[in-house]
């Protein structure tokens, strides 16, 4: 071979990096190609957001029946107290309702009247 120029030392010099996914996920677009120079912090894949958007909702559905059950809770919790108290007065819930309803006071928009001490 008279001309030919030969090494046996040669190499190639490249940056390679191991990329890891924060999230797991199906790919929905990707947005580089290969062998292409990027940055760091540049977007290389869009993330298929639809099993998201599921938990998503799911976890506000979740939200919304745990506050339907606080409400029931304390619409409960009122109506057992209100029988207390008409059992511990002997009336009826709907006398004691009644009750409640001919007194002046804040449950019927008008101030109570103050009781003279003697």
């Amino acid at each position: 071979m008279i001309g030919a120029i030969s090494t046996d030392d040669a190499y190639l010099q490249a940056d390679s990096v191991t990329i890891a996914p924060k999230v797991s996920g199906y790919v929905a677009e990707v947005y580089v190609t290969d062998n292409q120079a990027v940055t760091a912090g540049q977007p290389l894949v869009r993330l298929d957001r639809r099993q998201y958007q599921a938990v998503l909702e799911q976890a506000n559905a979740t939200i919304a029946a745990r506050k339907a059950d606080i409400e029931r809770g304390a619409r409960n919790v009122t109506l057992r107290t209100v029988a207390s108290l008409a059992k511990a007065l002997n009336i009826s819930v709907g006398n004691l309702f009644a009750h409640v309803a001919r007194e002046p006071g804040p449950a019927n928009g008008s101030p109570r009247p103050r009781q003279r001490r003697k």
